[in-house]
């Protein structure tokens, strides 16, 4: 018989259990590349890059994308420009079904008067979509990457036009923290 004290305590293991696990599958994981040998210093002015005409991409993700980054880059010091800019920024999302497993262990052992047995290993299969929003820079003449931002999310789809947007946003903050690379604007 188990008391209500250890009853209590269980049940308070349990809810801190469920917490770190949705509190880990919604985390914002960001990753960054570029070209070492661009010169990230003489950049001062952007343009946004024609996007494909992809009948699956999210426009109203890329509107915000773009909202966003506009924001960012002119906290930066960086000026939007309508022709001759010195990096061009393209958008692309993209959702990619996923699958989460966790192992919760074995169920326990088994014995009897003639034999003994090992439980079973117990695993939970979780499939989600996760969302991807990447931020690439690109040179204008010779249209070669110098960077790129990629952002995971597991995507919620109960989510209201406001928390997208602010999803988005978080995002793109997060991408765009570390540009350019090894430049401080403004020092």
């Amino acid at each position: 018989m188990v008391g209500p004290r250890a009853a209590g305590l269980r049940a308070w293991i349990a809810a801190a259990v469920l917490c770190t696990v949705v509190a880990s599958c919604s985390t914002l994981q960001v990753s960054h590349d570029y070209d070492p040998g661009a010169d990230f210093a003489a950049l001062s002015t952007y343009a946004w890059a024609e996007a494909s005409d992809d009948p699956t991409r999210d426009r109203l993700m890329e509107r915000r994308a773009i909202e966003h980054a506009n924001r960012v880059l002119a906290e930066k010091g960086f000026v939007l420009v309508a022709t001759g800019p010195d990096f061009l920024i393209a958008v692309h999302d993209d959702v990619r079904q996923k699958l989460r497993v966790t192992d919760l262990g074995f169920d326990g052992y088994a014995f009897g008067p003639y034999w003994s047995a090992y439980g079973s290993r117990r695993l939970d299969v979780t499939e989600y979509d996760e969302g991807l929003l990447i931020l690439d820079v690109i040179e204008p003449g010779t249209q070669n990457l110098i960077w790129r931002g990629v952002a995971r999310r597991p995507t919620d789809e109960r989510a209201t036009p406001t928390e997208r947007d602010a999803r988005v946003g978080e995002a793109v903050e997060a991408l765009l923290a570390p540009f350019p690379p090894g430049v401080r604007k403004g020092d």
